[in-house]
């Protein structure tokens, strides 16, 4: 059966900087669009589903988590990537895309060989492109 479970950046004291990420089975949404996990309000666009997929150390995968893996299914020489980790609603599948690195994946080929890095909430400088 799947496991239903959201993360989100809780709103603490009405500051970003003290805001700790928690992880909840009940979440609910009110007409002011204010987000709640359990009974702490959260910042809405940092609520994250889980994927049911794990990286190679165990630790759970949301939507939003920025992952690092190294590809070596391409034709490309063997390079560490980096992207976020969204739903595609066209074709149903979690992706891992980096439209500025042009980094494209679906979660289920990487999520066995990759790290979880950051959040694109908290890190979204984690996708810049790579100087060479």
């Amino acid at each position: 059966m799947r496991e239903y479970l959201f993360k989100a950046k809780r709103v603490f004291n009405g500051t970003l900087g003290s805001s700790k990420w928690i992880e909840s089975h009940h979440i609910r949404s009110t007409r002011s669009k204010n987000v709640f996990l359990d009974c702490y309000g959260c910042y809405p666009e940092s609520v994250g589903q889980y994927t049911e997929f794990s990286t190679m150390g165990g630790k759970k995968i949301f939507r939003g988590d920025i992952i690092e893996w190294l590809d070596t299914r391409k034709n490309y020489e063997e390079r560490d990537c980096t992207g976020v980790v969204e739903w595609n609603r066209n074709i149903g599948l979690w992706e891992v895309r980096n439209d500025k690195r042009h980094i494209y994946d679906f979660l289920c080929h990487v999520h066995d060989h990759s790290i979880v890095i950051g959040t694109y909430f908290d890190n979204p400088e984690l996708l810049e492109e790579v100087k060479e």
